[in-house]
């Protein structure tokens, strides 16, 4: 994991916005199940990130976890309440 967890913890603690967005609305949650990072997502999804948020094309963190066909991150998301 590289400590990547552990340094998203620290940033959150020190107020950092769960869903903050990039120029294309992608948030956090959407990085992460676009890159594969099951445990990213978790640790985004355990403090509130909007699971359902959608991104200028109108595709949720769910739209990009299938695309990739990651199963495990499908499941995930899908256990959070992802539409």
């Amino acid at each position: 994991m590289c400590g990547y967890q552990e340094i998203l913890e620290i940033l959150l603690e020190y107020g950092a916005a769960i869903d903050s967005e990039n120029p294309w609305l992608h948030n956090p949650l959407h990085l992460a199940a676009s890159s594969q990072n099951k445990e990213i997502a978790f640790c985004l999804l355990r403090r509130g990130a909007k699971v359902n948020h959608v991104d200028s094309n109108s595709r949720t963190a769910l739209h990009l976890a299938v695309s990739t066909k990651y199963t495990r991150m499908v499941a995930l998301l899908l256990n959070h309440g992802a539409d």
